[in-house]
């Protein structure tokens, strides 16, 4: 049975995001009645009520993480209220917000510096609070490279704003070749503004399509272009990095049978489905939270779930079945308490028991998801799948 005990939740209130980055599944939405790529989700707001009665029913908890797939937590109009009630949550170590921040003025940065501060003071083991801001670039013209609508000198200044009021700023630049010769010059950068800590590091992305990498290479050779994956962010990372998942893969393919008959997806979807899954998120007791108060099992779910991208089109019909097992809204903390949804029926028995039974399975259909994301072949590269 998955664990259903409640340490960390991940926070997502809102869908609204004013950035563009080519990466980002906000620009995958599809129209399931056209089949043509849509609009992402406008102005879909948690209400603090949802909000505050979450921080409340879960609790204690430990960490509190605002981030999601579609929306930028601080664009919320009641952002401040909701950081304020949720750092002080009963037994809250740590809380923590992703953003570009390339919005709001300086005094609202500001005075959020000032609230956590206030409330969560970091300590020697950096434990408090952190705000990790998208820096990719070091001036607008490289930051505009990828954060494509956002401007380095904004995101800058509120990052001094929020610093200068006591707030722990993490400067997180996403590893593309285009910025690793600027690197360095960052490093200086987020010396010199008060950042304390910088991230060059995410190859978490990378290791999820580390067997997929691996794959293309057995089945293209080893001088394979990674540009005819036909992936975004692929096609914009350090080829050494690409190499370097790529190897780390290799062993873990070596007893799968590669079909030269079919494509990489295919070979890779056979590979995964038969390695088995590991439900990270629910070992470590973690929860995603969306925008419009649904609360999944994992991110992935959420985004799975919520909308359908040319990435998840797969798992729209077996959604469908699945869900027509239970009431409408039966995941939703604006009709159900908190733990009347974590112990639904969903979450305890039939997720995990749906793992054994095909993708067209009439009543609970393993989902695709599962497999692509959470497969053992991914948790043995990168031990945390987020």
């Amino acid at each position: 049975m998955l664990n259903n005990d409640t340490d960390q939740l991940t926070l997502e209130v809102t869908s609204n995001c004013q950035a563009k980055c080519p990466g980002c599944i906000r620009h995958k939405v599809i129209n399931t009645v056209t089949d043509e790529i849509g609009a992402p989700p406008k102005n879909v707001n948690m209400t603090i009520a949802a909000h505050n009665k979450i921080i409340d029913e879960a609790s204690p908890l430990k960490y509190i993480s605002y981030d999601g797939g579609f929306g930028d937590s601080p664009l919320h109009p009641d952002f401040l209220a909701m950081v304020e009630y949720a750092a002080q949550a009963e037994g809250l170590q740590m809380l923590t917000i992703s953003t570009n921040a390339s919005m709001r003025t300086k005094k609202w940065w500001a005075e959020l510096g000032a609230i956590l501060n206030k409330h969560l003071p970091c300590d020697a083991e950096h434990e408090g609070h952190k705000v990790f801001f998208d820096l990719d670039g070091i001036d607008n013209e490289t930051q505009e490279m990828y954060r494509v609508n956002t401007s380095f000198d904004k995101v800058i200044d509120n990052a001094r704003a929020f610093i200068g009021e006591g707030g722990f700023a993490a400067w997180k630049m996403i590893p593309f070749e285009f910025n690793e010769p600027l690197e360095e010059r960052a490093k200086e950068l987020a010396l010199e503004y008060g950042f304390k800590e910088f991230h060059r590091d995410r190859v978490q992305r990378m290791e999820q399509v580390a067997t997929k990498l691996a794959i293309f290479k057995a089945l293209k050779g080893d001088d394979a272009n990674y540009g005819d994956m036909r992936d975004s962010e692929i096609n914009m990372s350090p080829k050494k990095n690409l190499d370097q998942v790529a190897e780390k893969a290799k062993e873990l393919i070596q007893d799968i049978e590669i079909n030269h008959e079919l494509t990489v997806e295919q070979n890779l979807d056979n590979a995964k489905e038969k390695s088995g899954i590991v439900c990270e998120w629910a070992e470590n007791k973690m929860w995603q939270v969306s925008h419009d108060g649904g609360v999944y099992r994992c991110c992935w779910h959420q985004s799975n779930y919520n909308y359908w991208t040319r990435l998840n089109s797969g798992d729209k019909h077996a959604w469908e079945r699945f869900m027509d097992n239970y009431d409408k809204n039966w995941n939703n903390i604006n009709y159900h308490t908190w733990d009347e949804i974590v112990n639904h029926k969903f979450f305890t028995e039939d997720l995990e028991k749906s793992w054994s039974n095909s993708y067209d399975d009439e009543v609970m259909p393993k989902l695709k998801v599962c497999t692509k994301r959470c497969s053992k072949l991914n948790v043995e590269l990168s031990p945390r799948v987020s």
